[in-house]
């Protein structure tokens, strides 16, 4: 395969005089000179599959300062060779839009004619031609905000994978990616879009409450669900970490509960159970999502985290925010515990 140029094109000639683009009273960007980048892609080198042609011209046209774009492309027949269509991300023209609320949003789009095609051979090659090599543009001295700029290279995305999985913020996962991989142009963003996409691939064809039960099962968690009546669709679901478990055991004397419906995109009710230790320390008893803040619910979980306890004593006191149906649970599964306010 030819050695991708990294020299930067040369302006060569300009389009239009002075006269009638005072009169256009077009802005600058549309009014740049031509710059012809044929020689760039001009090679007598035959490529085994059109993905190995497209991945060279993105390195050339990238070390050149644009992007490339599928154009057009034919899978062919009978009668016509495959072949595949690259031009200039800037190709095309800004749409008109009926909404006058469109009208402020602006467009890399000015009309390069940048083309270059490849062809497949009886022979079982691809072949590559310029159809037109010329650009109305400059070329961008940085490529920060290019797709091609900015997308995770293999080994990038190998490193935010290993990275997820040991459960690294996106932005400390960004800092490493830029401290480890200089060169690279990828945001914040990619590293969102790169960590959805890994989480559906660990998911698969099960569903989010299907994947939150495996991953239950899997860490040896101890949980219990709720059905609706007359249905197979889990309205509350409480879960217990093991180690949990064990301080819950030995430091039971005080439990305090807090109900939240902000944790979460669904908007479900939260309830946090938390110890404390006899060294003042708190840590987390166990979590139940409920699908409503009343009190059967209520008195459903609280049963469940009771149920914990291996020991004959009991909880001697509880702690509550004002949530009166949360305080009339903890009248029925705690009657002998000091119920206590927090502010």
């Amino acid at each position: 395969m030819d050695k991708p140029s990294t020299s930067r094109a040369i302006v060569v000639s300009s389009k239009g005089d002075d006269k009638g683009d005072v009169q256009k009273k077009k802005k600058p960007m549309d009014v740049q000179p031509t710059a012809d980048l044929s020689a760039h892609f001009a090679t007598d080198k035959q490529f085994t599959t059109r993905e190995k042609f497209k991945d060279w011209a993105d390195v050339v046209a990238n070390n050149l300062g644009f992007t490339t774009v599928i154009l057009k492309s034919d899978n062919g027949n009978n009668k016509r060779n495959p072949f595949v269509t690259l031009g200039c991300q800037r190709n095309g023209e800004k749409k008109a839009y009926v909404n006058k609320k469109r009208e402020a949003t602006t467009t890399l789009k000015c009309g390069c004619l940048f083309m270059v095609r490849s062809y497949h051979l009886k022979s079982g090659g691809w072949t590559v031609s310029v159809l037109n090599g010329t650009h109305n543009h400059v070329m961008a001295q940085r490529q920060e905000g290019h797709i091609y700029a900015e997308r995770l290279e293999p080994e990038e995305i190998e490193l935010v994978r290993e990275m997820t999985k040991n459960r690294a913020p996106p932005r400390n996962i960004l800092s490493t990616v830029r401290r480890k991989y200089p060169s690279t142009w990828t945001t914040i963003k990619h590293i969102y879009n790169l960590r959805q996409r890994l989480r559906l691939e660990v998911r698969g064809e099960r569903t989010e409450m299907q994947q939150l039960l495996k991953c239950l099962s899997g860490g040896k968690y101890t949980y219990n669900t709720r059905l609706c009546r007359d249905t197979e669709t889990i309205s509350d679901i409480f879960f217990a970490h093991p180690e949990s478990i064990k301080l819950f055991n030995l430091f039971h004397i005080v439990l305090v509960m807090e109900s939240t419906y902000k944790t979460n995109k669904y908007g479900f009710p939260l309830l946090e159970f938390v110890g404390n230790t006899s060294t003042e320390q708190t840590f987390s008893v166990g979590f139940a999502f409920m699908t409503a803040e009343k009190e059967d619910h209520f008195i459903w979980a609280l049963q469940k985290c009771r149920d914990l306890l291996r020991c004959a004593d009991d909880v001697k006191v509880v702690v509550t925010d004002r949530e009166g149906a949360l305080m009339n649970a903890v009248e029925k599964v705690f009657p002998k515990a000091t119920d206590l306010l927090c502010r």
